[in-house]
């Protein structure tokens, strides 16, 4: 009885002990602790707060378009949805290679891309966001 108790104790300390260490293998292994990644994922933090003010400014647009305007609107519109899309299709794909020395070129990689969609994200709502400037300061008077 008394081996088999020890038998046991001995498996379970084994068993928890390997539980314990293999969280920390793991975030070295995923690259998340790498500073090219936390430099992709503070650009990704900075503009996905943005994306309200992108569904903001369709709802906007909606709102003012008519047949005199509908080409100028639709056309804002149509980048505003191409900026969402950019994100959802950024985050979707988003996905750290397994293998530890691929890590660094992919997240050269998407660096590069999360980039591009913060900028067509600025740019779209930019030019938004002068659109209807004027329309909010005349409608106040």
């Amino acid at each position: 009885m008394r081996y088999v108790i020890f038998f046991l104790s001995t498996f379970l300390i084994i068993g928890c002990k390997n539980e314990a260490t293999q969280p920390a293998q793991e975030t070295v292994k995923d690259g998340t602790e790498s500073p090219l990644y936390e430099q992709v994922m503070e650009i990704h933090d900075a503009v996905m707060p943005q994306m309200s003010k992108i569904h903001e400014l369709k709802k906007q647009l909606t709102a003012i378009r008519t047949d005199q305007n509908a080409a100028e609107v639709d056309e804002k519109i149509k980048k505003l949805e191409e900026a969402d899309e950019a994100m959802m299709s950024w985050m979707a794909m988003f996905k750290l290679p397994e293998q530890v020395n691929e890590q660094e070129a992919y997240l050269k990689n998407e660096k590069v891309n999360i980039e591009l969609v913060a900028e067509k994200m600025k740019i779209a709502m930019s030019e938004a966001s002068l659109y209807l400037a004027p329309l909010d300061t005349s409608s106040g008077q």
